[in-house]
């Protein structure tokens, strides 16, 4: 058979198989939105900086057992064959929703302070697909000197380059001669590299970093972007081999500034490409990195997922919004074709420019339709069922007509798949497809949005959708507001800030807070697009749900708690149209309160101070939602001392954080690293108001408002002796708090709304005074409405924030906040 890897991938490999071929030797086998600008983008230059920014790092393992006792590996022949890679603990990983084609097959993870990286993904399913062979090519770890931001490949052997969260861009290039192996050098598992050899430093910007070469391998970019800024650092393969050798110079960063916040920004091999609000920009790069310029601007959509392929002659950028797939071949000079399709209903869509071949996941299924640009169709060819739920990633269909998946699974696992084609039917609304081509240097993509209808009565009956936009003090306010007229909305910021769950009865209704024409200036009016209705068993008093696996969890009304698992079919009901469940699942417990960990599959609820976790393995949740099996099992008990108010599994992957009337409790999970600790660790003694986290440590970045002040938690778990201890760190006093958002984030901040109608944004800083972090206010916002349950993304370096929450009326406010532009 033939294996699609491309010049792509040969030449983004180099940087590391040269050193991992020598390290390998002996082993016998084997990664916002808003206007866009009028005029070109400003241009100018960012500061270099020499040798290490003081840039704090995260907890080091460094015990080489220790390292690859964490990174695991799956191989699995059940129908179809697939591997599967991860690593414990790890709070970054290379998915990216524009994988290039040729570096689809590799995956990295960063953990306790190193970056594993496993590069032959392709090779190794290849071996295990065509004759079985299990044998693993050996982990590479990298120790990493900074807490970083982002990564990808460096272009060097055995480097790579890092952007730290300071926003300092690092080549760090090691030192092979100083590689440890496990369990021995004969015979290696995994090679590690803790010894810098160089390093290059420049201090630009942001939190997002992409790399890329041109199409023949002649010049090198490292971009980084944040807020409306992009920061590019191009080589030559001349000056860079200079600059390693010690005979040449650093290059400066280039700095590009938009008039909004960029979304991302893509490397292609024949142009640099940043997507802003509903536009793409156009960079040429073949003329050299001296003198990038912007050539042209394409519309785009302004939300969605974007897809990297290389054509012979082009870069071929692939939008999906989740109706409509628009395909853009593009070089640095602009578009040079346009076309279209519609395929609703997907998760994440790309396209295989070498075989004219649309693939779309869903779920756990994974589509492919034949396209014809010149005959303006998508035909339905056949569908792989996957092992697990799907958020991105690549496929194609091999010469003898297999088909080959390498995707990031929502459980934070990387997957490589081969199977037979099945032909059971597409997992969107349509097996074909009317499209469109067209030919053009500019154009601007317009997508019109339809209303399904409630149960017996129209939108307008059940929801008021109104516009905001307006200007208050410093700041700029736009967005909408979503009145229930009936019914009551239900938000979960923690676990799914993206939906909006209308709740009619028994009609749950997903609903997409971003009326697209609203948001792009096509309409004054914002409308909502109301899906088909889910139909509930019975009418919920407490419910939660994850839509990317189809789960619901509720708290009947008749006294039981129900688990809904996996779309069925969709069925009439009293002449209305409703979605059904494949499993339903019944369990004899009249929950207060209920929560799904969607990342450990554990349905979670509460009574009094009673708490039940039924937790399921990965293959026992999938046969529920592909095979529809009841599947029952014990639930995990916990007493309490007190009455629970609140279980959030979102604040650190390994422990329930449990707010009770008389404390806060870390409490294992059953599916977690510590499942087998079942004990429960007081925190804090007394009511507690809020509870967040202002960064990845987990528990170690808790925080709590209790009593007026808000208070940093450090909980250091010991897993030897199970127990914990607990170290007050930074307050502050805030009065009249009303309710506090902070996520398992990357970025130390938090966010508090007041009964005043205030937004106060704290920053997690270092004061030089006290010698200490202290919280510090960041951003003051004015919505003239306390909102009780809420999410932000803020964004400092963009003077942007986004905030979705409900208010204490039950309205709902979906808000981006600015500074207001000048002139």
């Amino acid at each position: 058979m033939e294996m699609k890897f491309g010049r792509r991938f040969v030449k983004l490999l180099l940087v590391f198989v040269v050193a991992f071929v020598v390290l390998a030797g002996g082993c016998t086998g084997g990664n916002g939105g808003g206007t866009t600008p009028t005029e070109s983008p400003t241009e100018g230059y960012a500061s270099q900086t020499e040798g290490q920014s003081e840039s704090s790092p995260m907890p080091q393992i460094t015990d080489v057992e220790d390292i690859y006792g964490m990174a695991h590996m799956e191989f699995s022949s059940d129908g179809t064959k697939w591997i599967s890679l991860w690593v414990d603990n790890a709070w970054w990983d290379s998915q990216e929703p524009g994988s290039p084609f040729g570096t689809y097959d590799s995956a990295w993870f960063y953990s306790g302070g190193n970056l594993y990286i496993f590069e032959y993904a392709g090779d190794m399913l290849y071996s295990y697909a065509t004759d079985g062979d299990r044998t693993p090519y050996p982990w590479v770890v990298v120790k990493v000197p900074y807490t970083a931001a982002d990564f990808d490949r460096a272009g060097p052997s055995a480097s790579i380059v890092l952007l730290d969260k300071d926003g300092n861009l690092h080549l760090i290039v090691y030192d092979t001669d100083e590689a440890e192996y496990w369990p021995s050098e004969d015979e290696r598992k995994l090679a590690y590299l803790p010894k810098v050899k160089k390093e290059f430093s420049w201090a630009v910007g942001g939190s997002n970093l992409a790399v890329g070469w041109d199409y023949d391998g002649n010049y090198l970019y490292y971009v980084t972007w944040g807020g409306n800024r992009v920061w590019v650092v191009g080589f030559t393969n001349e000056g860079l081999s200079d600059l390693l050798d010690g005979n040449g110079k650093k290059p400066r960063a280039r700095v590009f500034t938009f008039d909004s916040p960029v979304k991302a920004v893509i490397v292609g091999e024949n142009g640099l490409y940043v997507w802003e609000g509903n536009r793409l920009h156009v960079f040429n790069t073949l003329s050299g990195p001296g003198a990038p310029e912007e050539s042209s601007t394409v519309g785009v959509p302004e939300n969605g997922h974007y897809h990297l392929d290389f054509g012979e002659s082009s870069d071929v950028l692939t939008f999906y919004d989740g109706n409509n797939v628009l395909i853009l071949h593009l070089t640095g000079d602009g578009l040079e074709r346009k076309d279209t399709a519609s395929l609703p209903g997907y998760d994440f869509v790309g396209y295989d420019s070498q075989n004219w071949v649309i693939f779309a996941f869903k779920v756990s299924q994974l589509d492919f339709y034949d396209y014809d640009p010149d005959f303006s169709k998508a035909t339905y060819k056949g569908s792989l069922k996957l092992p697990a739920k799907a958020k991105s990633g690549h496929a194609f269909i091999s010469t003898e007509g297999d088909a080959y998946a390498y995707f990031w699974g929502i459980d934070g696992r990387y997957y490589a798949v081969n199977g037979e084609l099945n032909e059971e039917g597409p997992a969107g609304t349509s097996g074909e497809s009317e499209t469109g081509t067209q030919t053009s240097s500019s154009s601007t993509e317009t997508q019109t949005t339809t209303s399904t209808t409630a149960p017996g009565q129209s939108l307008e009956d059940t929801l008021e959708v109104q516009g905001i936009n307006f200007t208050r003090g410093n700041y700029h306010y736009f967005g909408v507001k979503v009145i229930p007229r009936e019914g009551h909305l239900e938000y979960f910021p923690y676990g799914d800030e993206v939906y909006l769950y209308h709740l009619l009865g028994k009609y749950a209704f997903r609903i997409s807070p971003w009326p697209y024409d609203y948001w792009n200036g096509y309409s004054s009016e914002p409308e909502l697009k109301v899906p088909t209705p889910d139909l509930l068993p019975v009418e919920p008093k407490a419910f939660y749900g994850v839509p990317n696996g189809d789960d619901y969890l509720l708290a009947g009304r008749d006294g039981k708690l129900h688990i809904l698992v996996g779309y069925g079919d969709e069925t009439e009901v009293n002449g209305i149209t409703v979605d059904t469940f494949k499993t339903h699942i019944a369990y004899d417990f009249d929950a207060d309160g209920v929560v799904i960990d969607k990342n450990h599959y554990e349905y979670i609820a509460w009574k009094g101070n009673m708490l039940r976790v039924y937790a399921y393995t990965d293959d026992e949740h999938y046969a529920m939602w592909d095979d529809g099996k009841e599947i029952r099992v014990s639930p995990s008990i916990y007493e309490l001392p007190e009455k629970i108010l609140e279980v959030n599994p979102y604040l650190d992957k390994n422990f329930l954080i449990v707010r009770t009337e008389g404390g806060l409790y870390l409490i294992p999970k059953p599916n977690g690293y510590y499942k087998d600790d079942h004990n429960i660790y007081r925190v804090i003694n007394g009511y507690v108001d809020f509870v967040g986290a202002i960064h990845y440590w987990g528990i170690g970045a808790l925080i709590v408002y209790k009593d007026g002040t808000v208070y940093h938690l450090d909980v250091n778990y010991d897993s030897d002796e199970n127990t914990i201890e607990v170290t007050i760190g930074a307050k502050v006093e805030i009065p009249n708090v009303v309710g506090l958002y902070g996520a398992h984030s990357q970025e130390p901040y938090f966010v508090v709304s007041t009964s005043d109608g205030k937004l106060l944004v704290y920053d997690y800083v270092w004061d030089d005074t006290k010698r200490a972090y202290v919280f510090k206010l960041a951003r003051s916002y004015d919505l003239g409405v306390p909102l009780v349950k809420f999410y932000t993304d803020y964004r400092p370096e963009w003077k942007w924030i986004k905030v979705l929450g409900l208010s204490d009326d039950g309205t709902f406010y979906n808000l981006e906040i600015s500074e207001p532009k000048e002139g």
